[in-house]
């Protein structure tokens, strides 16, 4: 970076942030033409250096050269700020992690239905049809005391794919990781409670059955879009289970009423 002085008058500086950036804007003289770049904070640090170490330039530019320094300066102290708060989010994440290693998975007993038929009325869902060899229950410490965190089933749909369904996550113990554990345990079970023979088989009708489904609203896709399941694709429609595609069908003309969201059918293949 060059700083031009002439006879019609020194070069006059303006310093625009732009991110971790600064846009020094360049206007020689009276002329109405700017000139606009964006120069890292360390290479016009070293700039304004150079100007105060320079006798001949005139004690306008050396004013301006420090007050320069000092938008570096705070420019330095929010990046500082930035790399605190990353390093805060990372510590977070690690006790996060610390507290869901001490939440147990098991599977759901008859003496949990009732407590998941209440929450999953309350959700505004049918507790009818629920079977507790569906489910898994997440437990763990929770104010001193072992309590049920969380529960998520894998229920079968006709034809052999399955719907992962009644994901549900008590809310002062969320942000712990527990929804993830549940989903990636219940997709391993389902997995494991296929027959390898089907499996293993060439059947094109058997493509299908290690298929699970998931009906959820738009912004919580990348949570799920993490753990392996992705949008069904126009053409794949047709090859849905009839009671999925008309759940899906009722849910995209709920949905919205309700929660203001689009509601999207996920797949995973497996």
């Amino acid at each position: 970076l060059k700083l031009f002085g002439s006879e019609a008058g020194m070069a006059a500086m303006s310093l625009v942030p732009m991110g971790s950036f600064l846009a020094p804007e360049l206007a020689f003289g009276s002329r109405s033409c700017r000139i606009r770049t964006v120069v890292p904070p360390r290479r016009l640090s070293a700039c304004c250096s150079t100007a105060r170490s320079n006798p001949n330039l005139p004690t306008t530019l050396l004013s301006d050269a420090s007050a320069r320094c000092a938008c570096v300066t705070a420019t330095r102290r929010l990046r500082r700020h930035r790399r605190g708060f990353r390093e805060e989010k990372s510590q977070i994440l690690r006790r996060s992690q610390l507290q869901s290693e001490g939440v147990a998975l098991r599977p759901a007993a008859d003496g949990d239905l009732s407590w998941i038929a209440v929450t999953v009325l309350s959700m505004a869902m049918s507790p009818l049809g629920l079977d507790p060899e569906n489910f898994l229950i997440a437990e763990g410490p929770q104010e001193g005391k072992a309590e049920r965190l969380g529960f998520g089933q894998v229920r079968s749909l006709p034809g052999g794919a399955a719907l992962l369904a009644s994901l549900f996550v008590v809310q002062a113990a969320r942000g712990r990781g527990i929804g993830g554990r549940l989903v990636k345990a219940l997709l391993e079970r389902h997995v494991q409670r296929r027959p390898p023979s089907e499996a293993k088989s060439g059947d094109p009708s058997a493509s299908g059955r290690g298929l699970v489904y998931a009906l959820t609203l738009k912004k919580r896709e990348p949570f799920f879009s993490r753990l392996g399941f992705r949008q069904v694709l126009p053409e794949e429609e047709a090859d849905m289970p009839q009671a999925l595609a008309l759940e899906a069908s009722v849910g995209s003309v709920v949905a919205p009423l309700v929660t203001g969201e689009k509601l999207v059918v996920l797949r995973w293949d497996g």
